[in-house]
């Protein structure tokens, strides 16, 4: 059995169309902490985290606010993953390109300088 850990949104009902009775929902604004699970695969994990008592709570807090016509609040699992130990070190930052300046165009190698995931070069900050 391993650990899962899950990412919660409680959704209240909005509105319902008179005509057909379909409802539309809408994010609760509560908001949720991550649940550990231990289970067999991702979708026990799933149904187990729906099942918990920290969700459980989480959808009656949202429920004493609706009126008594509307559906109950459901639960949307927006992710499931396993939680194990983290690499340890620091992350890159970037991507090494190469970038030829004036001074370089005579010499074959080009210096890799960082270039920042959103683009540009990257700069060097005042302390």
């Amino acid at each position: 059995m391993a650990e899962y850990e899950i990412k919660y949104k409680i959704l209240v009902p909005k509105s319902r169309n008179p005509q057909s009775g379909k409802v539309t929902y809408q994010n609760s604004g509560y908001v949720s902490s991550n649940i550990k699970v231990q289970a067999s695969s991702p979708e026990e994990a799933r149904k187990a985290a729906t099942k918990s008592e920290a969700v459980s709570k989480a959808k009656a807090h949202a429920a004493r606010n609706l009126d008594y016509d509307m559906p109950k609040p459901r639960v949307q699992i927006t992710e499931v993953k396993r939680a194990g130990k983290k690499l340890s070190g620091r992350g890159g930052g970037g991507m090494m390109s190469p970038v030829k300046t004036p001074a370089d165009s005579s010499r074959m190698s080009m210096p890799l300088k960082k270039k920042m995931n959103k683009g540009g070069m990257a700069k060097k900050g005042k302390k």
